[in-house]
């Protein structure tokens, strides 16, 4: 499953949101809905498996670094 960071910072720059600004603290999880929202089933069950498997054993360093 492919992060979609990228995604989520361009749902705030259309919304013309600053990042780290109050406004994306409020909004972030609204942005994170609307992809979340657009995802196919594949990606929902791809991610299902990628938490459960982070739910038994932690993530990369460098992904949790991102």
């Amino acid at each position: 499953m492919k992060s979609k960071k990228k995604e989520i910072e361009a749902e705030f720059e259309q919304a013309v949101i600053a990042q780290g600004s109050t406004g994306m603290i409020k909004g972030y999880q609204k942005a994170v809905g609307c992809i979340m929202g657009k995802l196919t089933q594949e990606e929902r069950d791809a991610a299902a498996k990628q938490a459960d498997e982070w739910n038994e054993e932690q993530p990369l360093a460098e992904v949790q670094a991102k």
